[in-house]
């Protein structure tokens, strides 16, 4: 079994209030534009086992593929 990753284990520790709480907070600050935050959280939390590598070669073109680490953190 691949080592899992603390972030992973929070966003599917979460219940669908919380989630939606945080997706709600998240867009406040962006007020109706794409948010990377967002994007990256339904990203890790559609996968059934976290793989990093995965990720970053979805967002390898993208701004949050330039700062995986800082947006992830």
């Amino acid at each position: 079994m691949a080592a899992l990753d603390p972030l992973w284990e929070l966003i599917h520790s979460l219940n669908f209030a919380e989630k939606q709480r945080f997706k709600s907070r998240s867009y406040q600050w962006t007020r109706g534009h794409y948010n990377q935050n967002v994007d990256l959280f339904d990203a890790i939390g559609r996968q059934k086992q976290y793989d990093e590598a995965k990720l970053k070669g979805k967002y390898k073109d993208h701004a949050i593929g330039k700062r995986f680490r800082q947006k992830k953190n």
